[in-house]
This record gives structure tokens, sequence and C-alpha cells, in this order.
């Protein structure tokens, strides 16, 4: 019996290596802040994009509701993009 006790240590050992290293994993799980929930995934005009196309009522939309992003969006003021907007039109015309 002695013998199979001898034996059987070095398997003992690493068992309770694992076991060890399994419940301190475990631990720092549980004590790890948990990330916040996010509230929304995308901004309701993305969502409603493929509904209404991809441009003109896209524009319309994002300058009355979201002026913000508008500018994020086209990297430019809505005054600057109508400036914009003209000014190819007007070169447009005298082109053709």
């Amino acid at each position: 019996m002695a013998l199979l006790k001898h034996k059987l240590a070095p398997a003992r050992f690493q068992y309770n290596l694992v076991l060890a290293a399994i419940l301190e994993a475990a631990e720092r799980q549980r004590q790890r802040p948990r990330r916040r929930d996010r509230r929304w995934w995308m901004r309701e005009w993305i969502i409603r994009r493929p509904l209404f196309g991809q441009y003109e009522t896209l524009m319309m939309e994002l300058e009355a509701e979201h002026a913000a992003d508008f500018k994020v969006f086209l990297r430019m003021e809505s005054q600057m993009y109508y400036e914009l907007l003209n000014r190819l039109a007007v070169l447009k015309s005298l082109l053709y």
C-alpha cells in the first residue's frame, strides 16, 4: 500500500495543481467587473436607411432630426453641403 501511495504521489500533486489553477481562474472571472450592456447598438437613422433609400431621404432626415450626425456623416455642416450641391448644379448646367 505504501508503494502504491508513493507511485500515486506525483499524479495527486499534478491533480492538486490543476484544481488550484481552475479555482484561481474561476475566482478571477467572478471578481472581474462586468461590462455594461449597451443601450443601443445602432442609431435609428442607420436602421431606417434601407427603408427610405440611400441618399435623398437620408439627407433630409439627418438634417431635420440629427444635425450632429449629419456633420459626422458628411464631415461638414449642412450649409456647406448645400452650397457645394448648388455649385455643382450650376457647373453641370453650364457643361450640358
